[in-house]
């Protein structure tokens, strides 16, 4: 059965017109510096031009891999002479099949193809790019061919981006599969990549105010957030991820719970609703050479077949999202069934999720009802590394100008020390043992984010992120018309995404989410870009390479860093801030242009900080000291928020709401600021790491209690007289402890055993390349 291919959101463009609105518009131009609302008056909108551009880079998760899904496929950040760019990655050779696809007028289809500069494919590994086409009634057609070394320029051997484009009109009113595929020698170690691959059609001019948006309501959840993988416990610290110390915790665990290989709902189709699951393969531990059966996902409605996925061998790990119209069924109740073959002796097959949402209109608003909204997460920027926090290095000056307008948090605390869990709790307003995001889980289905509650009330809705773990396979994609992920793109990227789109949609009222992934190690900034505080420095020893420090920071050798290696890697760090200071600017200076900066709230925040030996670590993840969870804050709202600041404590949780209100115009409630609790953290992912287990803390503005969960052992900390937490005073005040101790066991044991939605396969790498895991 073809599955019809799931488009999110659209591009919209300017028109010239001549007509009365085109003269007004071009008037105001001429006169924008003594008027500078003009055109933006309550009641008027000019009508722009809507054309359809479908990017494919953003849907590759629904693609097909074929002929079977044996090597990695995927969206990455790829560097082509030079020129970085989001692409789709071939890591062997095959094709991506995109299904189902409408065609409108005057369609086109718009590429670059070339080679990742770090593996040049030479000689007979040289790859081949092929377009090819087929439709019901059509005989498969080979639109596009192309051969880098032949086809590409002389000017640039081995490499370089080269533009391309099918004519497709000749298909307009079709449903047609799209195939993308590169042959070439497998295992040569090469690169060859599709950038920005757009299927264009021919737009006319409306009122984008009348398109509305599509926002997604659950219906159903039929696997009740679906099952974790095998011995997940063993590595990502889920055993003790929502127990309190208790003997009789102990004893329960998530990671126990069996795998979804069948299930079956009964429910009653609303209009506009469609099923959507998602279902994954593993190798097991015994899978080494043998033959293996092909494995099948099925679904079945009302007793008939509606989706059969297989997967041949040797492929895994594969995990897949298909989704399925339920329109024709509506207003009448329905059986679904899941069911997955035998997967034999060695292989692991299961369904991870399978919800049913339906889609309502919204009217989609205007900027006169209300402020835009910018949220940007910077991962891993320590706050007392900014000038605004104590810090002695010029290492944002974009940022402090934007905080002299601004609300500036001088206590505020991530909610963990990694990335995953922090950024979900900005999301969602839920702590991580209420949304259960601790590595390789995605949000259920059933959490509210931020981008929902914006989408449900008309918001046209945006996001990129260049952290490979904050994508759509962690669900981080809900309610985001659109959302782009660019692994380990640097800020000029990111900024560079996220003003092309702003200039489509200024007209629109939006909320942004950019996540800059910049600070994050590798300390390697791009110079002279950054400014170099390592200039003149000692530079590191050659046996401190990264792979060693991280070697080092897991316990698996013992590495001795002097003073002066310690005082690189803080200037390599800050480089790293002033960099992604210097592409922070961009976004806004577009807004300052576009005249919308008074009119977003803007919302910088970071989801942790950096540890530099305080407490015996490197890098994040383990602890939960303050280098690794204060974090930096400040909301910049004209009329709305007063600038200043604000002292005290607020956790990252409160964010959602206190952001939802703002959006609205409403003025900041000093109230809303005014934590009444202490701040409660939590990490898991010290488990991955030697001597270290999974790690919960509770603080006021006097005292810090840190409680490791394996053994029950615990640190207190005096706030006001030790604010380093140097001195550990637990044995020395018992009724201290014992009065923090209590408040953390009582906050863990308000948490419910998480159901996972979805562990990814591929994560353990991804995480792997950000220092996660060994």
């Amino acid at each position: 059965m073809s599955v019809p291919f799931r488009f999110q959101g659209f591009r919209v463009k300017g028109a010239r017109r001549r007509s009365a609105a085109g003269l007004e518009a071009a008037l105001c131009a001429l006169l924008a510096g003594g008027l500078p609302a003009c055109g933006r008056a309550p009641g008027r909108f000019t009508p722009i031009r809507e054309g359809r551009v479908y990017s494919l880079l953003e849907h590759v998760e629904a693609a097909e891999r074929e002929p079977s899904p044996t090597g990695r496929i995927e969206a990455e950040l790829v560097r082509c002479q030079g020129q970085e760019r989001a692409a789709i990655v071939f890591h062997s050779p095959g094709r991506l099949r995109f299904r189902a696809i409408p065609v409108h007028a005057g369609a086109r289809l718009s590429f670059a193809v070339g080679v990742d500069d770090d593996r040049a494919c030479v000689g007979p590994a040289a790859p081949t790019f092929t377009v090819g086409l087929s439709a019901p009634g059509l005989a498969p057609a080979l639109l596009w061919s192309g051969r880098p070394g032949a086809s590409l320029p002389a000017s640039a051997p081995g490499g370089g981006w080269t533009e391309g484009a099918v004519d497709m009109s000749a298909y307009a009113g079709k449903q047609v599969d799209l195939l993308l595929g590169v042959e070439f020698t497998d295992g040569s170690g090469c690169r060859p990549a599709w950038s920005r691959p757009l299927l264009r059609s021919a737009g006319t001019d409306v009122d984008v105010a009348a398109r509305p948006v599509v926002a997604r309501h659950l219906v159903k959840d039929i696997l009740g957030g679906g099952a974790p993988p095998i011995e997940v416990g063993s590595f990502f610290g889920y055993r003790h991820l929502l127990q309190a110390p208790a003997p009789q915790a102990r004893g329960s665990s998530a990671a126990t719970s069996p795998m979804t290989r069948s299930a079956t709902a009964r429910l009653e189709v609303p209009p506009g609703a469609e099923l959507e699951v998602s279902g994954e393969v593993l190798r097991g531990p015994r899978e080494s050479g043998r033959p293996l059966a092909p494995v099948a996902f099925e679904v079945r409605i009302d007793g008939a077949s509606a989706l059969v996925y297989r997967i041949d061998p040797p492929a895994a790990p594969v995990t897949f999202t298909r989704t399925i119209p339920l329109s024709s069924r509506a207003g009448r109740p329905i059986t679904v069934e899941l069911r997955v073959s035998e997967a034999g002796e060695g292989r692991l097959a299961w369904w991870t999720s399978a919800s049913v949402w339906r889609d309502s209109p919204v009217d989609r608003q205007l900027p006169r009802r209300g402020r835009n909204l910018l949220l940007v997460v910077v991962d891993t920027l320590r706050a007392d590394h900014l000038r605004l926090y104590g810090g002695t290095r010029d290492t944002a000056p974009n940022l402090d100008r934007l905080a002299a307008d601004a609300l500036v948090f001088e206590r505020a605390f991530a909610p963990c020390s990694w990335t995953q869990p922090s950024v979900a709790t900005v999301l969602t307003g839920l702590s991580p043992i209420h949304h259960g995001v601790i590595g390789g889980v995605a949000l259920r289905p059933d959490i509210e984010t931020l981008a929902e509650v914006l989408q449900r009330r008309g918001f046209t809705s945006f996001a990129v992120s260049s952290n490979p773990i904050i994508g759509r396979r962690e669900g981080f994609q809900r309610g985001f018309e659109t959302f782009v992920q660019v692994p380990w793109a640097r800020a000029e990227v990111v900024s560079a995404v996220f003003d092309d789109w702003l200039e489509e949609h200024r007209d629109l009222r939006w909320f942004a989410y950019v996540h800059y992934i910049d600070p994050h190690d590798a300390y390697n900034a791009p110079v002279p870009k950054a400014r170099s505080f390592t200039s003149g420095l000692e530079p590191l020893r050659p046996d401190l390479t990264w792979e060693r420090l991280r070697e080092s920071d897991f316990g698996r050798v013992r590495l001795r860093l002097r003073p002066q290696d310690l005082d690189y890697l803080r200037a390599a760090y800050d480089d790293e801030i002033r960099y992604w200071d210097s592409g922070f600017r961009r976004p806004l200076d577009s807004l300052r242009r576009a005249g919308l900066l008074d009119d977003t709230v803007v919302v910088v925040v970071a989801d942790h900080g950096e540890e530099f030996l305080e407490h015996g670590k490197l890098f994040h993840g383990s602890h939960l000291y303050d280098e690794t969870i204060r974090v930096p804050l400040l909301i910049r709202a004209p009329g709305l928020v007063a600038a200043g600041r604000e002292q005290h404590l607020f956790e990252l949780g409160q964010l959602k709401s206190l952001l939802a209100d703002l959006s609205s115009g409403r003025p900041l409630d000093p109230g809303a600021l005014r934590h009444p609790d202490p701040v409660f953290s939590h990490t898991a992912m010290s488990a991955l790491r030697d001597r270290y287990g999974t790690l919960a803390a509770v603080r006021d503005l006097e005292w810090k209690y840190v409680l490791r969960l394996e053994d029950g052992s615990g640190e207190l900390y005096d706030l006001r007289r030790d604010p380093a937490e140097r001195v550990d005073r637990a044995q020395e005040l018992p009724s201290v402890r014992a009065r923090y101790r209590s408040l953390l066991q009582a906050w863990l044991g308000s948490g419910a055993p998480s159901r996972p939605a979805w562990r990814d396969p591929d994560l353990l790498e991804r995480m792997r390349a950000l220092g996660y895991v060994r």
